[in-house]
């Protein structure tokens, strides 16, 4: 909480300006009370108004380190007293009174004043001499600096307390002001922005509308073209090509029935096929009655590209892939991808089964992706298990809810 607060505004920044230090130098003198404002850390952010003394003092850069010091001690301890004003004593030999800003629960600085002898002795009793020598002040304009300070006895510095807490409270105002029109700023950026993206997004969504359409149509008239030529093996490849992209690209259903993505599953190792030959065999074994309930959108196929392009593709002699579903309970199913390829390291394996992030190793950032995405949907309790035993079998188990 603290450190946001600060990062949306600086005291000096509320406090800074001709007007309002005016107004605070004059309602000091005319209460008699010196007054100054310090950061949170004790350093001043302005001189002080009224009191030629501790101006004095602090034109010194001793002076200044000291007065810093005392400060920050006082404020420390004055946290300990549930934002009660603070009394005490300077490096100076003055009395002063220290109270908090708060802002939003934080502490964004403190009000810092009195500045004043208890009595006419406590007066006499401040060492001049030392002083002078000590922060390299000439003793004359000391001496006449201490006689100019007014004497006040304990009551009327305590009195003093309730001029401090208004100052501390006005300021306090002050910044939460400037934090609600920071904030109301911020909200109306971000908000313009956000619709912007908006924009951009709608215009991209018409760009890929526009884009598959032509690719369809393109798709198509080369099938048409392959049976004008007798090419049926063509012809059905590029037809299950065209219905695999038109699923991928266009399907506006969250959770279609698991028979389309099976469906889709399959249209997917058909191309496949084509493309390993030999090197690739598969098999689908889905219980028939699953194949009404709802899944995520998209969920298998990435799954089975994946045991493709990290487990069977970089075998030589390729492999099989076993695509299977079924019912373990009266609400779950679960499905199944085996393959025999290269699989998974252990370390990766079980990062993955313990829910930890996996950011070295691309072949399990889509199977991180899908988790997610189920997890999101359905709750903890749902999700992808792995099993693998390296160069001879992996399995990635998907249990999902039974969903209609």
């Amino acid at each position: 909480m603290l450190h946001g607060a600060q990062h949306l505004f600086q005291i000096e920044q509320v406090i800074g300006g001709e007007e309002f230090i005016f107004a605070k130098d004059n309602l000091a003198q005319f209460a008699n009370y010196s007054v100054m404002v310090t950061r949170s850390d004790g350093v001043p952010v302005e001189t002080f108004g009224n009191c030629t003394f501790c101006t004095m003092v602090r034109g010194s850069p001793i002076g200044l380190k000291r007065c810093v010091e005392f400060c920050k001690s006082s404020q420390a301890s004055q946290l300990n007293r549930e934002g009660l004003p603070n009394f005490y004593k300077c490096h100076g030999g003055l009395m002063c009174c220290v109270v908090p800003i708060r802002v939003e629960n934080v502490c964004a600085g403190y009000v810092v004043g009195g500045q004043v002898p208890l009595d006419f002795s406590a007066k006499e009793r401040i060492d001049v001499e030392r002083l002078s020598a000590e922060l390299e002040i000439p003793k004359s304009k000391l001496s006449e600096a201490v006689k100019g300070l007014t004497a006040l006895d304990q009551n009327q510095i305590k009195s003093s307390a309730y001029f401090y807490n208004f100052l501390a409270g006005y300021i306090a105002d002050l910044c939460i002001s400037k934090l609600t029109h920071a904030k109301l700023v911020r909200e109306t950026k971000e908000r313009i922005m956000l619709q912007e993206k908006v924009k951009n997004l709608d215009l991209k969504r018409m760009q890929a509308q526009m884009s598959p359409h032509f690719l369809f149509n393109t798709l198509n008239s080369v099938a048409r073209l392959a049976m004008i030529e007798s090419a049926p093996r063509t012809e059905e490849l590029i037809c299950k090509l065209a219905e695999f992209l038109r699923y991928s690209l266009k399907s506006s259903e969250e959770l279609p029935k698991l028979e389309r993505e099976i469906d889709n599953v399959y249209r997917y190792l058909f191309i496949q096929k084509i493309r390993f030959g030999d090197r690739l065999s598969y098999r689908l074994d889905i219980e028939s009655s699953l194949l009404d309930y709802r899944i995520p959108y998209m969920t298998l196929q990435p799954l089975v590209e994946n045991s493709i392009i990290h487990g069977l593709e970089v075998k030589k002699e390729g492999g099989r892939i076993l695509v299977s579903g079924k019912k373990t309970s009266q609400t779950d199913m679960i499905i199944s991808i085996i393959d025999d390829g290269v699989g998974f390291d252990a370390q990766t394996l079980e990062l993955f089964n313990q829910d930890r992030e996996i950011s070295f190793n691309p072949q399990a950032l889509g199977l991180l992706n899908t988790q997610a995405r189920i997890r999101y949907l359905f709750g903890g309790k749902y999700g992808l298990k792995v099993e693998s035993i390296p160069n001879k079998t992996t399995s990635v188990h998907v249990t999902l809810p039974l969903k209609l």
